[in-house]
């Protein structure tokens, strides 16, 4: 049966959306940190490529939606300009761990804890964790 709810759209879908977003980009921002923290876990880089993954089928999920959505609670610009930018910040914050990864040895001794922590900007600090 056709809904005109559905047709119509809701707020919510999109808003809850773009949080899941948001919370993939604080988790690769965060494993970026850990990885400069300590380089020799191999584990959370495959996090991080499993997570940006997450994040990019959620943005992808977000186009979708936009184009079956008529009416949305948000500027559809707005919502295609934040899911862009999601995504756009755990593609990099990705290219930042493996270019580490790969500089680890050379930068043996150093001291980037400073640097890492600045990665990670206070106002991400506020976003829920992932159970």
């Amino acid at each position: 049966m056709f809904s005109l709810q559905q047709f119509f759209g809701k707020g919510d879908k999109f808003l809850k959306l773009l949080d899941d977003a948001a919370q993939e980009t604080h988790h690769c921002v965060r494993l970026t940190v850990e990885i400069i923290k300590a380089p020799g876990d191999t584990k959370k880089m495959d996090e991080m490529v499993l997570s940006r993954r997450k994040g990019k089928q959620i943005s992808e999920q977000i186009s979708a939606d936009l184009v079956k959505t008529f009416v949305t609670g948000l500027e559809r610009e707005d919502i295609e300009a934040l899911a862009r930018g999601f995504y756009k910040i755990t593609k990099t914050a990705e290219k930042v761990a493996e270019r580490f990864v790969i500089a680890a040895p050379h930068l043996a001794g150093m001291d980037l804890s400073r640097q890492a922590d600045m990665i990670s900007f206070p106002a991400c600090r506020g976003i829920r964790e992932h159970s």
